[in-house]
This record gives C-alpha cells, sequence and structure tokens, in this order.
C-alpha cells in the first residue's frame, strides 16, 4: 500500500472539504479522534455529524511535513494552521495524526505529539 499517496489524498480532500471523497478512504465502522483528543467518534454517520456540526466553528488547513509507514497503517506529521472566520490565526503548527488501518481502509485516527512516529 502507497501510505505516501493515501496520506497525500486524504490531507487535499480535508483541505478541500470533500466530505464524501475522505469518506471513501474510511472504513465503516471506523473511530475518529475528536477534540479533546481522548473522545471517538464512531462510524461514518457520527463522524459525519460531528463534522456537520463543526464546519463553522473554524477554518483549518493541513500541509503534510512527513509519512511514516507502522504496522496496519501509518503515521503522518502536518502542519496545522486554524483560523477564526475572521481570519485571526488561532494555532500553527506540527501535530501527528496515528492512523490504523483495516481492510486497506482507515479505522482509526488519533492525535498524537509530532515526534511520537
Amino acid at each position: 500500500m502507497d501510505y505516501n499517496r493515501l496520506a497525500h489524498t486524504l490531507y487535499e480532500r480535508f483541505n478541500a472539504r470533500d466530505v464524501d471523497g475522505i469518506f471513501e478512504l474510511l472504513h465503516a465502522e471506523v473511530e475518529w479522534v475528536n477534540e479533546p483528543k481522548d473522545i471517538h467518534v464512531h462510524g461514518l454517520d457520527e463522524l459525519h455529524v460531528v463534522w456537520t456540526r463543526q464546519k463553522g466553528t473554524a477554518i483549518v488547513h493541513f500541509d503534510v511535513t512527513s509519512v511514516t509507514p507502522k504496522e496496519n497503517g501509518f503515521f503522518v506529521v502536518v502542519q496545522e494552521k486554524v483560523w477564526t472566520h475572521e481570519k485571526e490565526l488561532l494555532f500553527d503548527g506540527p501535530v501527528g495524526h496515528d492512523y490504523t488501518l483495516k481492510e486497506e481502509k482507515i479505522i482509526r485516527c488519533d492525535i498524537v505529539d509530532a515526534d511520537a512516529g
């Protein structure tokens, strides 16, 4: 599996706000981290509800800086930028995303320190 391509495709779709495109990459039983970091959303339906609700809260953009394969998945470091709708920068820094795969689809996503991979 080409983890680098998968990661870049995932974040391109995030940045384009292409939820249907993102869902094509996710397992139906996905567990996706939600802020705060210790809460996970379970399944595509629940994830869709949460993302729809959060859509208007901030503008988020990710740039992939590294992709590292791991057993049953991959680890990505992104440069994450978050703005208010008034264009006030709230955050600009590296973040780690740890992905686990099942049947070549993302089954779990966790936010971790960027140097954890």
